[in-house]
């Protein structure tokens, strides 16, 4: 797809393990008529340690740990890794140990496990970037589904790893029964760039494709969330808490602004939200407009 839509001169290589997948590739470039694309069929790593690339789209089936450590050292200055983890029952903690033992970080089973785990899984390829000097700025990060999806500009340089580093630490969450746990290391920074989102957003309003409604709905969700501190607030949570049906989201979000505190909707979930108040602020909001 890139090869086909991308304006300007590149080369595409497409490698897999897969014969299959690479059997269905070769028909794509030849329905398409692409003359820039070749086909590799190899371990991931054995083809970036012979090639660098100004773009490289990491999307494994499961984990993408094995492939991070060679493909950030792999982009070109300024180039941009994307990584696609599917392993997000580790990531949120259904199992813990393993996400322990693979991202090196302790996750949290709780309403917002997917960004604890989107950050933890930024977090992994942030450090592994440092360890070869790498500087990563994360550009998107989101969750869908059933996988997780980021974005990151490299740039080289120790010192500017050094400070991308800061960014990286331990945070407390609340669990399920609004315990405070300790979770990471993790990326405690902006999940995205103001100005690549709205960059992207521009180039989405542009054109016409499936599912545009949805894009602009993710990009603008994402932007809400620029400035706003990590983790967030669900509605079916503070219900469940008191037992009590919720109020308009939006009702909510406004008693909060008019208490002087930031609110924003966040892309993770449609009931849920973010806001710099503190949990006792919150569920007192929740108790007045529910009572």
């Amino acid at each position: 797809r890139i090869a086909n839509e991308v304006k300007g001169k590149l080369h595409v290589v497409l490698n897999d393990l897969n014969e299959k997948a690479l059997h269905l590739a070769e028909k794509s470039i030849e329905r398409n008529n692409l003359s820039n694309v070749s086909i590799r069929c190899d371990d991931l790593n054995a083809t970036l340690s012979r090639e660098s690339f100004h773009y490289i789209d990491i999307d494994p089936f499961g984990t993408p740990v094995p492939y991070i450590g060679m493909a950030v050292r792999r982009v070109l200055p300024k180039g941009i890794l994307a990584v696609t983890a599917t392993d997000t029952a580790t990531l949120c903690g259904v199992y813990r140990k393993t996400c322990i033992r693979r991202y090196n970080a302790i996750p949290l089973r709780t309403w917002y496990m997917h960004e604890i785990g989107l950050r933890i899984l930024l977090g992994y390829i942030i450090r592994e970037g440092a360890r070869f000097d790498r500087a990563l700025y994360p550009l998107l990060s989101y969750s869908r589904r059933y996988y997780m999806r980021v974005y990151l500009r490299v740039e080289r340089g120790a010192r500017k790893a050094d400070e991308v580093m800061k960014n990286i630490g331990m945070l407390r969450a609340h669990d399920f029964n609004f315990r405070r746990r300790m979770v990471g290391p993790l990326w405690k920074g902006e999940l995205h760039d103001a100005r690549f989102l709205a960059s992207l957003r521009e180039e989405a309003r542009k054109r016409d494709f499936r599912n545009k409604r949805i894009l602009i709905k993710l990009i603008d969700r994402c932007a809400e969330e620029v400035g706003m501190p990590p983790f967030f607030y669900d509605l079916n949570i503070l219900s469940s808490h008191f037992n009590r049906s919720p109020p308009k989201l939006n009702k909510l979000m406004g008693f909060l602004r008019k208490e002087g505190y930031r609110v924003s909707r966040t892309h993770f979930r449609d009931t849920s939200f973010k806001c710099d108040a503190p949990l006792d602020k919150v569920l007192e909001a929740f108790d007045v407009l529910t009572i």
